[in-house]
């Protein structure tokens, strides 16, 4: 990824970026606080010249991955779900890890949302979870034709364990973070599968 000039409004650092295959490069903007306390988030825009036409392709291909779970498999999680695709009340239970050492975090969807230009879920926290709060996903396409990929969470540490170990689960969650966006690029480049 190539960023060019950084621009910074409201407490907000807008960093322009170049990614996906060279033959047919991406343009788009990551934004973040300007204080660093972000969990991530990026925004993906179509190959000029196929507009309309390439900006839904890429929404829709960004919003199937979200919902059938695969941002999350393409991040490097296993994805233990009651059903196929995100839903109201659904448990799923994402893992982090390998063998033995992999990290289980039980959550329940709690909000969906499916529309021409907006889609996406979010799941709560459930007990055994490392950390206690909510985390949202959604895809959004915007009128000027400009796919956003919108990942926002809130969480404190569940128990006193990874309280203790916070430096360590911070350095997690920036890293599954970091791979939730790699991810969303995938998706909506049409790179993933």
């Amino acid at each position: 990824m190539l960023s060019h000039d950084d621009a910074t409004t409201a407490g907000t650092v807008h960093t322009q970026v170049w990614f996906g295959p060279e033959s047919r490069p991406l343009f788009g903007w990551v934004s973040r606080p300007a204080d660093g306390r972000a969990r991530g988030g990026v925004v993906l825009c179509p190959p000029v010249g196929e507009e309309g036409r390439a900006a839904h392709r890429t929404f829709r291909r960004l919003a199937e991955g979200l919902m059938g779970w695969e941002l999350h498999r393409l991040a490097g999680l296993r994805v233990d779900a009651a059903t196929p695709a995100a839903a109201e009340g659904v448990h799923v239970v994402p893992g982090f890890g390998v063998g033995p050492l992999r990290l289980s975090a039980p959550c329940r969807v709690v909000w969906t949302e499916r529309s021409s230009t907006r889609t996406g879920f979010g799941y709560g926290t459930l007990p055994g979870h490392p950390e206690s709060g909510e985390e949202g996903f959604v895809a959004l396409l915007e009128e000027n034709g400009l796919v956003v990929f919108d990942l926002f969470a809130f969480s404190r540490h569940s128990n006193w364990f990874y309280r203790a170990g916070g430096p360590v689960a911070e350095a997690a969650q920036r890293l599954v973070t970091r791979r939730y966006v790699a991810a969303a690029k995938a998706l909506a480049g049409g790179l993933a599968g």
